[in-house]
């Protein structure tokens, strides 16, 4: 199946409206992030409780869920523990001691699953994040010497260090304004959502990689037109790879979103917007800074 076989679109002749229309999602992005304080970080990175409560028989872990739901908890992971008949909940701590969320817990259960629930909890605890300070620290380190490292080796292979900074400018306008995204519908930062965010890392940089190479080869076969030109033409032709390739991936991942359930729910919310703004800016954002930078209206 093939899209838009031969498109003549002109994309840079737009350029100043795509980057009007990033301008205002980052801005967006960056008054929701300050609104809220920073993105909503899950207990991976801010610790909380861990119980571990006994069941005759184990309910279904969306009843559970739902349970919890009900009596209007938020923010918990659910795990079952077949052989011992129990089920591990990790809640963020709040105000309230362990003591009185462990038994607070045990009554909703008791009155939602009445006769099958052990009176005492078998592990009452606080733990600390999984993501603490010093892996943050070292996350971003690692994070930002890939950038560069990513800048060098796309400056190196294009010849100009410019179409290492659009493609590395592109992918953290997709990641940020992902974020954003996911701060405004109250979504929370786990590591499943970071696990969200290097997929669609790894699928905005290939997208672009590929646009970029197309341009390449048709600057190399020297045909008499402007650079504007040239840019539209590759975009043009690599335009119906882009949306198959997309719209495959919004399948899947809306495939997941829809039937998954809750446990990979965020992964593939986070998926679905992200291949939606990665689409975006290998088509309206990274080409666009390169022939800006590189040369202007001509």
């Amino acid at each position: 199946m093939k899209f838009f076989s031969q498109p003549n679109v002109d994309f840079l002749g737009k350029k100043k409206l795509f980057f009007g229309a990033s301008a205002i999602l980052l801005i967006v992005s960056m008054g929701v992030i300050a609104a809220h304080k920073g993105p909503v970080l899950g207990i991976d990175f801010t610790g909380g409780t861990f119980l571990q409560i006994g069941f005759k028989e184990i309910p279904p872990i969306e009843d559970i869920r739902n349970s919890l739901a009900k009596a209007g908890w938020t923010g918990f992971t659910l795990q079952t523990q077949p052989a011992s008949h129990s089920i591990i909940i990790r809640l963020k701590q709040g105000e309230r001691s362990k003591e009185d969320v462990a038994g607070t817990l045990v009554s909703i259960f008791q009155e939602d699953f009445p006769g099958n629930v052990e009176p005492i909890p078998e592990r009452v605890e606080f733990v600390g994040p999984v993501i603490g300070k010093k892996l943050i620290l070292d996350a971003l380190k690692a994070i930002f010497g890939s950038l560069l490292v990513m800048i060098v080796y796309i400056a190196f292979r294009f010849k100009k260090w410019v179409w290492g900074f659009a493609a590395v400018v592109a992918l953290a306008h997709d990641v940020f304004i992902t974020i954003g995204f996911l701060t405004l519908i109250n979504t929370e930062i786990t590591l499943v959502v970071i696990a969200a965010l290097l997929t669609l890392a790894g699928y905005s940089i290939n997208d672009t990689i590929v646009i970029f190479d197309r341009v390449r080869e048709n600057f190399r076969m020297a045909r008499k037109e402007s650079p504007k030109e040239t840019f539209n033409r590759s975009l043009n032709e690599t335009l119906a790879r882009t949306i198959n390739t997309s719209l495959t991936t919004l399948l899947a991942s809306m495939t997941l979103l829809v039937l998954g359930g809750e446990v990979i729910h965020d992964f593939a919310l986070t998926l679905t917007f992200g291949v939606l703004i990665g689409t975006y800016s290998s088509i309206g954002v990274a080409i666009a800074l390169v022939h800006q930078f590189q040369y202007g209206d001509k």
